[in-house]
């Protein structure tokens, strides 16, 4: 009887899990959760317009509205730039639709959130999933005061 009762509790959690969306039970189950219409400025947010940017045409439009999204440290520096224009952005539009869920919706799927423990205020990693991979991809995001504490993505890798 206590087997039954627990197998059926462990499916009735599964199911309020999955069902009504609840972010941490869904990403400690490992299914993640969809993004679709993320709060503005929230680090899905940027992600959602790093994968918006990279699918733009031409090139020089797409990198122009791609850095809006990176950490002023990146922006600063020179060689850092150059590094994002000639190989991490060109390796995200590679990839970039296999970062997209849904077209219609523009939605995608958030596997992992990590942050640096102490710095959960400060920095976070989104683990993005790429149809064509098994291991979901990371962005870095850190707040960037230099634009008014909003997320931005910082260090060497954002979907690339």
């Amino acid at each position: 009887m206590a087997r039954w009762t627990f197998r059926w509790l462990l499916v009735l959690v599964a199911i309020v899990a999955t069902g009504t969306g609840c972010k941490q039970a869904r990403l400690k189950l490992g299914l993640g959760y969809e993004v679709t219409d993320p709060e503005e400025e929230s680090p899905q947010w940027v992600v959602k317009k790093v994968i918006e940017a990279g699918g733009m045409e031409p090139f020089d439009k797409a990198f122009t509205e791609f850095e809006k999204y990176l950490h002023s440290d990146e922006r600063s520096n020179h060689v850092a730039m150059k590094d994002w224009e000639v190989d991490r952005f060109p390796a995200h539009r590679r990839k970039n639709k296999c970062y997209v869920k849904d077209a219609d919706k523009k939605s995608f799927m958030v596997m992992e959130e990590r942050a640096e423990d102490g710095k959960e205020e400060r920095q976070i990693s989104l683990y993005v999933k790429c149809s064509t991979t098994d291991m979901p991809t990371p962005c870095h995001l850190w707040k960037d005061d230099k634009q008014g504490g909003k997320w931005r993505i910082r260090g060497t890798n954002c979907l690339n």
